[in-house]
């Protein structure tokens, strides 16, 4: 098997691209990243910023790389420099076409208590912190939805074409903010990495999909050689067989400085899975058909 299979890439869309400028480490800025996409052929990328909202760089691109075939889309994460869970944020982000809205990643309360585990690593931010950070959790102490939550998601089910993303948040937090969007008829869910940080069980797994949310599992967790590595591509593989490619997405999650470049460590990635008995209509499926329908193109 070659290397590196470029064909693989045709017509994938990338919900989940990491690129610079940003507060932590890039391997490329979003110029290059939108140009060496559109060679390879994807349909589509999502820019993620963990600090700041991407729809302004998103269409900017958009403008350049549309023409010749790429839509770039950006979106906002709900940490707490854009103001944490805060509804005013997600109602600004859907007037400027924002593909994802995702709940708190490295403000989540979670996403620290992950990283004193041993095996997770996420790198850290670029400069010296001097304001404490008040870690974020959208579970009350009642068990329910946080109040500005409830205001999020009628934003977002006002603005059906804007995907719900978990974030960061544990298998208890993305089950409950899965189960309450699911029962307001959000069509367009997303479960990021759910076995990395959120550690989710088979049974949740099952439960979100029953639901209708899609399941994320991305390339940087999965490469060897990444400091992100945690999830073999064989448990991929696994969760493919327990619950059907049919609400899984594939997406890179790279960027990230030392981390492999996209799109050859998705191509790799794709080929590990392959390697795991992964079919390519079922590829096709996680990488091109799923990610299409969250992104309504």
């Amino acid at each position: 098997m070659p290397q590196h299979k470029f064909e693989s890439l045709n017509g994938f869309v990338d919900l989940h691209l990491h690129a610079g400028p940003a507060l932590i480490e890039r391997e490329f800025g979003a110029e290059e990243a939108a140009s060496r996409a559109g060679r390879a052929g994807c349909r589509a990328v999502v820019l993620k910023d963990h600090h700041c909202p991407t729809m302004s760089l998103a269409q900017t691109l958009d403008e350049r790389y549309g023409p010749e075939g790429l839509m770039v889309r950006g979106g906002l994460v709900l940490n707490n420099s854009v103001g944490g869970l805060n509804p005013y944020a997600v109602e600004a982000a859907a007037g400027f076409n924002a593909a994802v809205v995702w709940m708190p990643t490295v403000s989540a309360e979670n996403h620290r208590k992950s990283l004193k585990r041993e095996g997770v690593f996420f790198p850290v931010v670029a400069g010296i912190r001097k304001t404490p950070e008040p870690y974020l959790t959208w579970v009350d102490d009642r068990g329910r939805l946080k109040e500005p939550v409830e205001t999020i998601l009628d934003i977002i089910g006002q603005n059906p074409e804007v995907i719900l993303a978990t974030g960061h948040g544990g298998a208890g937090e993305t089950d409950l903010l899965v189960k309450r969007a699911a029962a307001r008829g959000l069509s367009r869910i997303l479960v990021n990495h759910p076995l990395y940080m959120v550690e989710a069980g088979e049974e949740e797994l099952k439960t979100w999909v029953s639901l209708g949310a899609y399941l994320e599992f991305t390339a940087i967790a999965s490469l060897p050689g990444s400091p992100l590595y945690s999830i073999p591509p064989a448990k991929v593989a696994q969760t493919v067989k327990l619950v059907g490619p049919e609400r899984i997405v594939l997406s890179s999650d790279l960027g990230l400085k030392g981390c492999g470049l996209q799109p050859e460590g998705m191509a790799r990635f794709l080929e590990l899975l392959q390697e795991e008995g992964v079919g390519q209509d079922e590829m096709a499926l996680m990488t091109r058909d799923n990610p299409a329908a969250l992104l309504g193109i």
